[in-house]
């Protein structure tokens, strides 16, 4: 009796307290088509500008390192729609030795080591630096919920 008495306890107060973390949803885009280059490119979305991406990743380049942040930019802006986008939605994450930039659960991108050199920066401050950009220019271009419903 006494051992059900703490277990239905325990699940209450694990129902009032719901775990903080959660996992991070990376969302499905098309297939990037091949640019062959290499030049550095202004990302820009809205006609707000980013920043730059410098250096290719692997087989993309600076432009298709682009087209994939726009993809994924615009599958998160269809799915973060309510309540509205702030700037602290946009934030950094550490996992592993990695840097990701993160809105909401949702995976923007991974701030890749080539990029932090080629600024003079270590790769999590330019993570900031480039998640502080998002959260200035997101917030300002995603589409805000309805007064009507859907």
């Amino acid at each position: 009796m006494k051992a059900s008495w703490i277990i239905a306890t325990a699940c209450v107060v694990a129902a009032l307290f719901p775990v903080s973390a959660k996992a991070q949803t990376v969302v499905a885009i098309g297939n990037i088509s091949r640019v062959e280059d290499t030049s550095p490119i202004l990302w820009g979305i809205g006609g707000l500008s980013i920043f730059t991406v410098s250096h290719s990743d692997g087989g993309y380049t600076p432009i298709m390192r682009t087209e994939v942040y726009d993809a994924r930019t615009v599958e998160i802006l269809c799915r973060t729609q309510a309540p509205k986008l702030r700037a602290s939605d946009v934030r950094v994450m550490s996992k592993d030795g990695h840097d990701f930039i993160v809105v909401r659960q949702y995976l923007l991108m991974e701030v890749k080591s080539q990029d932090a050199g080629g600024e003079h920066m270590s790769r999590s401050s330019l993570a900031d630096k480039w998640a502080t950009r998002l959260g200035q220019v997101l917030p300002s271009i995603a589409p805000i919920p309805s007064d009507f419903g859907v």
